[in-house]
């Protein structure tokens, strides 16, 4: 399955802000035909043995999944407690960060609840990173700068059209 536009913003951040060598999308969580679960992005750096297993949720009006706030919480908590599972039993020896990216996340309950799970794998001994509202504009920005300084296609959809908006024609 070919990546969405957000999996592609995610992976052209971690190849070219990151520096990550290896970024593969869709990366199912398991080698059993009838096991659920996927990362949307995974990306490694050869140099530093770190790995980034990541979660995009590019919902333009709001990180919203079934019947509200109570949903979407347990929704992704079950998709970090199978990603932080895989993340151990694949990569034991790297360093693992585990990122949720997305454009816009309610602020309160939502982000509370995020919180209380950044908490709990804390205690777990992983590491999770918020990529969300202000924070995902901010690596936006920086892959749009990028953009506007480099003309060399690498392969990324997303980034490929910041490189064209930047270098239009006025």
């Amino acid at each position: 399955m070919a990546e969405e536009i957000g999996e592609s913003l995610v992976g052209s951040y971690l190849r070219l802000i990151k520096g990550c060598e290896i970024v593969t999308y869709n990366q199912r969580l398991s080698k059993e035909p009838n096991e659920m679960g996927e990362t949307d992005v995974l990306a490694i750096d050869l140099e530093t043995k770190t790995i980034y297993l990541c979660e995009v949720v590019t919902h333009i009006l709001g990180m919203v999944y079934g019947s509200g706030t109570e949903a979407t919480l347990s929704r992704v908590r079950r998709k970090f407690q199978r990603l932080t599972e895989y993340g151990r039993r694949a990569f034991p020896t790297h360093e693992r960060i585990y990122m949720l990216w997305s454009p816009y996340v309610p602020v309160g309950k939502v982000t509370t609840g995020l919180q209380q799970l950044i908490d709990d794998l804390a205690e777990a001994g992983d590491s999770l990173e918020l990529q969300i509202n202000q924070e995902y504009t901010r690596r936006v920005g920086e892959l749009q700068e990028r953009a506007r300084l480099d003309t060399k296609n690498y392969g990324e959809p997303f980034f490929r059209a910041l490189q064209i908006i930047e270098h239009l024609r006025r």
